[in-house]
């Protein structure tokens, strides 16, 4: 059984327009965005499935640990990734939980009208402009009574 899982978004989430404009490619995530999640997952024990687009990519797996690794986590748990339901989020988180015990789970994203009605406790909507923020750390830690 998995104790906490985190659903990962990237575009917006853990980079932005900005960001990705400073840096001339899109593949990339900024430190600013990864590092207050590096830390939350951290401190809970979480798991991370990516159900980001960036699961679609050809080598999914080493395409995020990469952007990662540059952002400045080396190793992230990432277990899976989410199947592709023709852009139904909702959807293919519900499937994935379906197929994999779970005792909680949160939904990390910027766009949030994509998903289920029943998973409305388990979001944390992330500002598109700034991605995820120590706001957003804090959201999780609450959510799992985390006092670190």
């Amino acid at each position: 059984m998995h104790k906490k899982i985190v659903f990962l978004d990237v575009d917006f989430t853990l980079n932005t327009k900005g960001y990705t404009d400073l840096m001339g490619r899109s593949d990339v995530m900024d430190p600013k965005n990864v590092l207050p999640l590096k830390r939350v997952v951290e401190v809970c024990e979480a798991k991370m499935v990516v159900s980001s687009n960036w699961r679609k990519t050809e080598g999914w797996r080493n395409y995020v640990e990469t952007a990662l690794s540059e952002a400045g986590w080396s190793n992230p748990p990432i277990i899976s990734r989410t199947y592709d339901f023709y852009d139904q989020r909702g959807k293919e988180i519900d499937y994935w939980l379906a197929e994999h015990l779970t005792e909680d789970y949160l939904i990390i994203d910027d766009i949030v009208d994509n998903l289920l009605e029943k998973q409305d406790g388990h979001i944390i909507e992330v500002n598109p402009q700034t991605g995820f923020s120590e706001r957003n750390a804090f959201q999780i830690m609450e959510r799992w009574g985390v006092r670190k």
